[in-house]
């Protein structure tokens, strides 16, 4: 793990602990989006955790013209524990 990556993994621990799951879930994030916050796949998923536009709101991520709570490590953790 690179050194910069450390601050969201403590912060995804905490997330996944607090919602009664495995803080290996984690990696899922790794995976998905490289850990990038900005990550966009070709299908429109986007963020640390990438939710499709549906799933993202259907778990509580606010996305409006000028706010996309998928890109927001916190929050898309959050719905990404709700998620799983």
């Amino acid at each position: 793990m690179k050194e910069w990556g450390k601050p969201y993994f403590d912060m995804m621990d905490n997330v996944l602990t607090q919602h009664g799951l495995p803080k290996e879930l984690k990696y899922i994030a790794v995976i998905e989006s490289g850990l990038k916050y900005n990550a966009i796949s070709w299908a429109g998923a986007c963020g640390p955790w990438a939710f499709m536009p549906a799933a993202a709101r259907q778990y509580g991520l606010d996305i409006t013209r000028g706010r996309d709570e998928r890109l927001d490590y916190y929050k898309s953790t959050h719905a990404a524990a709700r998620l799983l």
